[in-house]
Formats: C-alpha cells, structure tokens, sequence
C-alpha cells in the first residue's frame, strides 16, 4: 500500500493489516469504542452501552481487567438468543450489542467490532467511510513518523488536552494546535490534525494523540507501512 492508497482507502479490514503488530492495544480499543459511539442512537440496550463505557475506561486504565470481562460477557448473554434472520431495526440493534460485546472483548475483536457497527447503521457503505476516517484519525499516518518535542508540552497546552479528553470537547482542538504552535511546533501533520483540514476527523479518535495517556502524546511514533 502506498501513502496515497492509505488516504483513499475505505476498507477497515485492509488498514488493519497494514498497521498489524505495530501499534497498541489501547488505540485498537479505542477504535472499537470509537466506532460503537458512532451508532450510539441505535446501540439503546444499556447492558451493551455500559459494555462500551467499560471498554473506553480500561483503555484509559479506569476499570480493571475483571470489569472488562463482565462486561463483555454481560454483553454476550444479551446476545444468546439473537436470531440472525432478522431484519431491520431489530437486527440493527441486535449488532450494535454485538459489536459493544466485541469492544469490550480481546482487541483481536477490533474488525468484528468495526464491521458489526457497520451492519448496525443506516447505510453500512457510508459507515465503512466513516469508520476509515476515524482509523486514520486514531492510528495517524503509518507512512511518516511523527515524534512529539516535549518542549511542546507546556502547561498550557497540557491543560487544553487533558480536558479536551476528559470533556469530549473537540472543538477545541484548534485552540490546541495554536498553544503547541506558540510552543514551537511547526509539524504539519500534528497541527494539521489539531486544526482538522479535512484529512483528520474530529471525534473521539483525536484525543489519543493529545491526551496525557495517548501513546503519541507521551512521544511514541506512527509506525511505517510494509508494502503488503
């Protein structure tokens, strides 16, 4: 896969490949979640809903291993009499619990949980774009190493990330990208991705580069794609 191919490419399957073994579990559980979230409006069963909470707080380590477990097989018994010949907004529903269930699950689940959402929405098609997007957003850019100077890392600009993360305020991100430029940084990339120029989106993926516990943010680098 070439650079040009990662930024056009709409299939999460292949994306996940690309970046296999070489980046955390934490940023595929995010994923997971990120991708639950965005079906939100049909994910209404409280016990999956509650699987996906679990899932985004142990990524952040605010739940334990054993909470995670129990969620995800509370999940799983929701889903033990599901009929797969359903259709419509049952079946619909009935995937949005499964794919909470695959969230909360081993991280080796992350298709499952990407795919399952899909067949939960609307239009799966769009789904699957949408859910590209937030990959690139979580996993950056595999074709170019980004490292982050801790001189960036200013109070400030500390302060502004850590509750953007908390807050779920990505609006703000902007105001971030100027705090870290007043900091010295001058990395298109990164500022690029604060600001949102169309190639990033905003949402729950954004936070993992800035937050104090995203791996980017405590000075990992994206990985570099094989040709594979």
């Amino acid at each position: 896969m070439t650079e040009a191919q990662w930024w056009a490419c709409k299939d999460v399957a292949t994306m996940l490949k690309v970046i296999r073994g070489r980046t955390s579990d934490r940023k595929r559980r995010l994923f997971s979640v990120g991708c639950c979230r965005r079906i939100w409006g049909v994910l209404t069963d409280p016990v999956g809903r509650h699987a996906v909470d679990i899932a985004e707080r142990h990524a952040d380590g605010n739940a334990t291993g054993k909470e995670l477990t129990a969620a995800s097989r509370a999940a799983a018994l929701a889903t033990a009499d599901y009929d797969p010949m359903k259709s419509g907004d049952e079946y619909r529903a009935e995937q949005a619990v499964t794919a909470a269930m695959n969230a909360a699950a081993k991280v080796g689940q992350t298709l499952y949980a990407a795919e399952c959402c899909a067949e939960a929405a609307v239009d799966g098609g769009i789904e699957r774009a949408a859910q590209s997007r937030l990959l690139r957003d979580i996993f950056g850019n595999p074709f170019r190493l980004v490292t982050f100077d801790s001189a960036w890392l200013t109070p400030t600009a500390v302060g502004l990330a850590e509750g953007i993360y908390a807050d779920r305020a990505f609006d703000r991100m902007p105001i971030l990208a100027d705090a870290m430029q007043d900091a010295g940084c001058e990395d298109v990339d990164v500022l690029s991705h604060c600001r949102g120029d169309g190639r990033t989106s905003a949402g729950a993926g954004s936070s993992t580069a800035f937050s104090r516990k995203g791996d980017s943010f405590q000075g990992d680098s994206a990985p570099r794609a094989t040709n594979d």
